[in-house]
């Protein structure tokens, strides 16, 4: 027979448990309220939309794609690689972006409402032979897709910016890789764009995604 002391602690433990799963079932209904709200409202503002996305062969633009054919918006990838015309619910167009007229081209095309910008170089070496590699698919693509942008015009830009960034933009504030130097260049842009042009610009700086 159990002792007053441990009879004491037994319904202490009991009213913690009780407590705790009171916790997790309010998180969880929490969690799936803040979902079906984000969904809601993805599914209102994207659609019928003409979506474009960069970088549609990767893990982030493949995921991507994806969910937006679930909320019925008309979805176009580029990529550097050749697909069938249309597969998966997606249209893919084939271009090297950072090529003269290709950013323009695609645009003129499409004519989408919103630009999902995730293609890139995403190697963080330090590596003297990644700058110009990660300046040119990084940098020089984001620049020539934002003119096109504030040339053909659309309702949002999407930029995909890197943890690997500058936190703050001071005057001692150095990037530690090509890489990161060039999805800041990226960033930078992005804020000119939207300031001198009017462009509207949103950066998403993305850290350490997996699936």
């Amino acid at each position: 027979m159990d002792g007053p002391a441990v009879l004491i602690l037994r319904s202490r433990i009991e009213r913690r448990s009780t407590r705790n799963e009171r916790v997790s079932r309010r998180t969880q209904v929490d969690y799936e309220i803040a979902r079906s709200v984000q969904s809601a409202s993805m599914s209102i503002s994207i659609h019928g939309k003409r979506v474009l996305v960069t970088g549609v062969s990767g893990f982030l633009g493949s995921a991507l794609c994806h969910r937006l054919t679930l909320v019925d918006a008309e979805v176009h990838g580029v990529s550097r690689i050749a697909h069938p015309t249309t597969e998966s619910g997606v249209t893919w167009w084939q271009a090297q972006l950072a090529q003269d007229g290709e950013a323009r081209r695609i645009l003129e095309n499409v004519r989408p409402d919103y630009i999902f910008h995730l293609a890139g170089l995403p190697d963080g070496r330090r590596n003297l032979e990644l700058v110009i590699p990660t300046f040119v698919d990084n940098a020089e693509t984001t620049i020539r897709l934002l003119t096109a942008a504030s040339e053909i015009g659309c309702e949002r830009f999407i930029y995909s910016s890197s943890m690997e960034e500058p936190a703050s933009l001071g005057q001692t504030t150095l990037p530690h890789s090509p890489y990161s130097a060039s999805k800041w260049v990226g960033t930078v842009y992005s804020r000119m764009f939207h300031e001198s042009y009017g462009l509207p610009v949103v950066s998403l700086r993305i850290f350490l995604t997996y699936g």
